[in-house]
C-alpha cells in the first residue's frame, strides 16, 4: 500500500463514502490485489462503494471479484466510450 492509503480520491455523497483508487497500467491488466486491497480500505472506513479506474484493462479475476463487492471497475474501454 502506498502513502494514498490505496484510496486517490474520497468522494461524499448523502453522508456516505465512495472511495477511488487510479492506476496507469498499460501493459498488464490491473489484478485482483488490487481490488481486494481497495475492498479493505473500504470495510476499514465503512464506505458505501469503490471504483477502480485505470488506463488499461482488469484481469478476469479482478472482475470477478469486484462483482462480489460492490467496486466498480473502470478501464480503458469505458473511458473511449
Amino acid at each position: 500500500m502506498t502513502r494514498d492509503g490505496g484510496v486517490d480520491l474520497w468522494l461524499r455523497k448523502d453522508a456516505k463514502l465512495h472511495l477511488v483508487q487510479c492506476k496507469h497500467w498499460l501493459k498488464r491488466g490491473v489484478g485482483v490485489g488490487v481490488v481486494r486491497e481497495l475492498y479493505g480500505v473500504m470495510s476499514l472506513l465503512k464506505a458505501e462503494s469503490g471504483f477502480i479506474i485505470c488506463s488499461g484493462t482488469f484481469t478476469r479475476d479482478a472482475e470477478a471479484f469486484a462483482r462480489q463487492v460492490n467496486i466498480e471497475l473502470v478501464g480503458i474501454h469505458e473511458l473511449q466510450n
